[in-house]
C-alpha cells in the first residue's frame, strides 16, 4: 500500500492487530477499526464502567464484532486529522486533504493502492466527504501537542509526492 505512518495513504493506516483475550475469540475479524476503538475495548475489558468518565469516549467496543454477536462494521465513516493533514472513510471512499498540497478521492473498492484520484469523476462524493471532515473538525479542538519542525515539511512534501504518483 501506498505510504507509511503519519501519512493519511492505506500504509499509514491499514495496520494488522491480534486480539488475545482468554479463548474468547478464536476467528479473525476483517473489520475496519480505530485505535480509539481498541482504548475502548480495553476499558471495557478491564470492567471499567464507560458511563463513569468525565468525557464521553470515541470509539466502539470491538468484542460484539470479534465475536460475530454484531456483524457488519463498527463505524460508517473514520475521520483522521494531523495538523495540516486530514482524512476521512465512508465505505468504500477515502478523502485526503493536505493543506497548501491538494485532496484526493480515492475508490479503495477499486483500487486499493489509491493511485487514482476521483475528485473530477465522483463530484457529488468528493463535496459530501469534504463536508464531512469539515463539520467533524469544526466540533473538534485543533490541538497542537509540540512543533513537529522539519518533520511536519517532510511529512507534507510525502504527501505531495504521493498525490502525484500514479499508476502506469
Amino acid at each position: 500500500m501506498k505510504g507509511f505512518k503519519c501519512n493519511k495513504f492505506g500504509g499509514g493506516h491499514c495496520v494488522p492487530f491480534f486480539v488475545v483475550y482468554c479463548d474468547r475469540f478464536k476467528e479473525s475479524y476483517d473489520g475496519l477499526s480505530s485505535l480509539l476503538d481498541i482504548l475502548l475495548t480495553v476499558i471495557v475489558a478491564a470492567g471499567i464502567d464507560i458511563g463513569s468518565s468525565k468525557n464521553p469516549l470515541d470509539g466502539t467496543n470491538l468484542p460484539p464484532y470479534l465475536s460475530s454477536e454484531k456483524s457488519g462494521e463498527p463505524h460508517e465513516i473514520l475521520f483522521w486529522r494531523k495538523n495540516n493533514q486530514a482524512a476521512v472513510r465512508m465505505g468504500n471512499y477515502k478523502y485526503i486533504r493536505v493543506k497548501g498540497v491538494g485532496e484526493r478521492l480515492c475508490n479503495l473498492r477499486d483500487n486499493l493502492q489509491e493511485n487514482s484520484d476521483f475528485c473530477e469523476s465522483e463530484p457529488e462524493i468528493r463535496a459530501q466527504m469534504s463536508d464531512s471532515l469539515d463539520s467533524w473538525k469544526s466540533e473538534r479542538v485543533n490541538l497542537v501537542l509540540w512543533d513537529e519542525g522539519a518533520r511536519e515539511t517532510v511529512n507534507i512534501d510525502t504527501h505531495q509526492n504521493l498525490m502525484l504518483l500514479h499508476s502506469s
